[in-house]
């Protein structure tokens, strides 16, 4: 499995709540379009009194294979989804790709690395719908 993460920051003229509405409401559905999408999970990063947060949410894309990834954002709704950044998040916003591999010839069990089922803004499934 190949993941993109998304690193977001909000546009400096948003809120903290208009930048997590936008994504879920207006952005996630436009992901949810990709062709080959297996998995999509945003994390907003709640701020701390004590600490700056380096960024205001994560976004984590999941697809079969890197292949799979470039086909999907060179795909229109993979493009729409792109150009659609800019109207919720700053140009520092950025992505990384990585390739999941075993750490160590270790077995994790795949339920420990899951979200709880009532985390925000999970979405699962090819085609399927943001829940």
């Amino acid at each position: 499995m190949t993941k993109m993460i998304f690193v977001g920051r909000k546009r400096a003229d948003m809120t903290e709540d208009e930048f997590i509405t936008y994504w879920w409401q207006i952005h996630a559905p436009l992901v949810s379009a990709i062709p080959g999408i297996r998995r999509y999970v945003i994390y907003p990063v709640i701020g701390f009194h004590s600490a700056d947060p380096v960024c205001d949410g994560l976004a984590e894309m999941c697809f079969d294979s890197r292949a799979m990834l470039e086909d999907a954002l060179a795909s229109r709704p993979g493009r729409r989804m792109v150009a659609d950044l800019t109207n919720f998040c700053s140009p520092e916003s950025g992505a990384v790709v990585v390739d999941e591999v075993d750490v160590l010839g270790a077995s994790v069990d795949p339920a420990v690395m899951e979200p709880p089922a009532d985390a925000r803004g999970t979405w699962e499934g090819e085609g399927g719908a943001v829940s």
